[in-house]
């Protein structure tokens, strides 16, 4: 395909360049789409060398201090050519089409040899833009035209029975003048089929491969959009994608779901026995889970993410003590709602304790409640110390690592014997993951005590605490999932491509990287 000489061209001529003035020692790793074989840059601070290295599914990429994914070859050779504005690197940044992982000053000497090769490799990818402009898919098939026009006839159904005034308005809101367009069209679709033979087959053919392009550009943004803001990205995808489109937001609705569905079951508890002070301080509870979950909602949409990625890539700034233990993000807000929620339910364990005969159901409960939020209360407390910004900033962007080091320290693996540190590495490297792993492990626990309860002992309401469990334990690993690197805005529903390898977590981003044409991306 074009596209592939495109990047063998490019490639080829970076391989055995001098390396700029001040170019030090580095690796790199760019991969691109599907493609069959990475890229590997290596600078020993005189020359660049690049190597070709195949890959293929469930095989670890080679390990560098800086990596690249771009979504496709014509994006990388967009890139290039240098028809990407900052405005569309960061939509594409948010549409998951562009990810960027490494060490930040490395980044900067790679940006250094991208802005001295800049007009070089413009002209090798514009020598190619025409042939790299052309499909890389034959036509498509009668049948899959088919289907694409019943798509696009369903969604202007739709439109048509959503929006009638619209249209109306449109039209200067005169009857007389929808009718007299409806009859043009009438009399141009006899026109079309009358014409028949050869003709009319390319102009079927060109006219759905125009409706595939709307399609397409429904659903992502084109290339060609590269003057849209981050917003306007967003804001052109549809409803459910802007409020369901990653695991994050759906995780984050469940959590909302749940608590909002037990401060219903305490209102409606509180209204049978308004005396009971257990009841109250439930309700208060659930409604400050309630205020916690919204905020964590709000801090899940890609938008606050990528302003959240920005703070961080500028330098840190003098924090009042509200803003260091509470206000400098929404993220660390949400996790000083969720402790200060948990306090009434300890005080409500602690007056069913203090209430009920000893040896009772409703004292051995409020043992069993007061001693389980004792003990979850540190890590409700660690994981809000590692949503402040003095720690997201940590490991280039990445977060703290405390307990990783700690037991790094303690020679753990070493005790127990593991000599590949890798899978540890990645799935407990961080505090935010660690912490979301003992969350997970906590509520699938939780979820099973209260089934086997309800298998022993059914009751109506141990029946919804089943079922409101269920919904917040799926939220609970839904969001264990969302939080890999690799996972970064992406759905499970709609099987959105999955992002590079190894890319950093952009509630934690904080590394500039270089562009293919020497900019700096953040």
């Amino acid at each position: 395909m074009a596209s592939g000489r495109v990047l063998h061209d490019v490639f080829e001529y970076i391989n055995g360049m001098p390396c700029p003035e001040g170019c030090g020692e580095w690796t790199a790793r760019c991969d691109i789409g599907s493609e069959p074989i990475c890229w590997i840059l290596v600078s020993d601070g005189e020359t660049i060398r690049v190597q070709e290295v195949g890959v293929s599914s469930g095989v670890p990429r080679p390990e560098v201090e800086m990596s690249a994914y771009y979504h496709s070859a014509r994006l990388f050779v967009r890139e290039v050519r240098g028809l990407l504005t900052e405005q569309a690197q960061a939509a594409e940044f948010v549409k998951g089409r562009i990810r960027i992982d490494g060490d930040r000053e490395k980044a900067l000497e790679l940006a250094q040899l991208f802005r001295s090769l800049g007009p070089q490799l413009q002209q090798i990818a514009s020598k190619h833009a025409e042939e790299a402009a052309e499909p890389d898919e034959p036509p498509p098939s009668p049948v899959l035209r088919l289907l694409i026009a019943l798509v696009v006839c369903t969604r202007k159904a739709v439109r048509a029975l959503r929006a009638p005034l619209s249209t109306l308005r449109c039209l200067g809101g005169n009857p007389d003048a929808h009718a007299a367009l409806l009859r043009d069209r009438h009399s141009h679709h006899h026109v079309s089929l009358a014409a028949g033979g050869r003709q009319r087959r390319s102009l079927l053919l060109a006219h759905e491969r125009q409706r595939s392009d709307r399609f397409h550009r429904a659903s992502i943004v084109s290339d060609e959009s590269d003057a849209c803001t981050v917003e306007e990205v967003l804001a052109a995808l549809p409803w459910y994608r802007r409020h369901f489109g990653t695991d994050l937001l759906v995780a984050a609705w469940l959590w909302l779901l749940g608590c909002a569905l037990y401060a219903i079951v305490s209102v409606s508890q509180l209204v049978a026995a308004p005396t009971d002070a257990k009841l109250w301080l439930d309700l208060l509870s659930s409604l400050l889970f309630v205020v916690a979950c919204v905020a964590l909602l709000f801090s899940s949409y890609p938008t606050h993410i990528l302003k959240l990625a920005e703070d961080l890539a500028r330098p840190p700034r003098d924090l009042t003590c509200i803003e260091t233990f509470f206000t400098s993000n929404l993220m660390l807000l949400t996790t000083q709602l969720f402790i200060i929620g948990t306090l009434p339910y300890m005080a409500e364990a602690a007056v069913r304790v203090v209430e009920s005969d000893v040896g009772s159901f409703e004292y051995l409960l409020g043992w069993g409640m007061l001693l389980g939020l004792t003990a979850l209360m540190p890590l409700l407390l660690f994981w809000s110390f590692i949503a402040m910004d003095f720690n997201l900033r940590k490991n280039n962007g990445r977060g703290s690592s405390y307990i990783f080091d700690f037991c790094a320290k303690m020679r753990c693996c070493h005790a127990l014997n593991i000599r590949d540190k890798t899978f540890w590495r990645k799935h407990v490297g961080c505090d935010s993951l660690c912490t979301m792993w003992i969350m997970g492990v906590l509520a699938c626990v939780c979820e099973t005590a209260v089934v086997g309860k309800l298998i022993l002992f059914p009751d109506a309401f141990t029946a919804f605490l089943a079922i409101d469990g269920a919904i917040l334990t799926v939220g609970m690993l839904l969001m264990l999932h969302a939080v890999y690197p690799e996972n970064f805005n992406s759905s499970s529903i709609f099987k959105d491509p999955h992002p590079a390898p190894n890319s950093p977590r952009p509630e934690h981003a904080a590394h500039s990287a270089p562009s293919a044409n020497g900019r700096l991306m953040v």
